[in-house]
């Protein structure tokens, strides 16, 4: 789930003072291990160990336009959990994907696999409920932390993206804001620097975040090759 700066308690900067850094850490790490864990049961092949380095040096731009469809994204996830728990069809869940973040410019079939990551290709399993309608872990700590709740499909994909363009760009959304975290995520991004790439998002988005971003490029990449 994500787990940067994004999450930190609503309306406070305080959370990132240091006295609270080991505890959430701690949580965070152990919430992002579940992710790994529930991503290594099924049989997509996960950037660890040796083939890692081979990601480590890309610069996959946020935003651009997709490199595999629509179908591919659907053949893809069905192949690895034939039983998704979305509150919609499968195909109009990758469809708002593909509307909510080509309309922001983002590259829709990367956002998709971000969510594909942060939830276990919706198998879920942490503390996030496939009825949130939260693709992205918005608002979760860890440690029973649920985080946002949407109360559609639509509106959950739309915060999804709102809260990457947070991260990648100064100039706002082109729809009224969904993303419980989006005005959070401005006033301390500036600290890290804009996120240009999915690579960059790695310790930034998710925390510690150990190739978080190349996960999200690998997961693209095994979509292409029908993996």
């Amino acid at each position: 789930m994500a787990l940067g700066l994004g999450f930190l308690s609503s309306g406070s900067v305080k959370a990132a003072e240091p006295q609270n850094v080991a505890t959430r850490q701690g949580q965070e790490d152990a919430f992002y291990q579940r992710v790994l864990d529930i991503l290594r049961q099924s049989s997509v092949s996960e950037p660890e160990g040796r083939d890692i380095p081979d990601f480590v040096d890309r610069h996959t731009p946020i935003f651009g336009q997709p490199e595999v469809t629509k179908e591919q994204m659907v053949r893809y996830i069905l192949r690895h959990n034939p039983t998704p728990k979305v509150n919609v069809p499968l195909e109009q869940l990758v469809e708002d994907y593909y509307e909510e973040a080509t309309a922001e410019g983002v590259r829709p079939d990367a956002a998709l696999a971000q969510a594909i990551l942060e939830t276990g290709f919706f198998r879920y399993g942490g503390d996030v409920l496939p009825e949130q309608n939260n693709f992205a872990g918005l608002g979760t700590l860890g440690n029973g932390e649920r985080g946002a709740w949407f109360d559609t499909a639509r509106t959950g994909v739309r915060a999804h993206i709102q809260h990457i363009l947070a991260y990648a760009t100064e100039n706002p959304p082109a729809t009224p804001i969904t993303d419980p975290r989006y005005t959070i995520v401005k006033q301390m991004i500036s600290r890290f620097g804009l996120c240009q790439t999915w690579e960059s998002l790695s310790g930034k988005w998710a925390v510690p975040g150990t190739n978080y971003g190349q996960r999200i490029v690998r997961i693209v990449d095994n979509v292409k090759n029908n993996r």
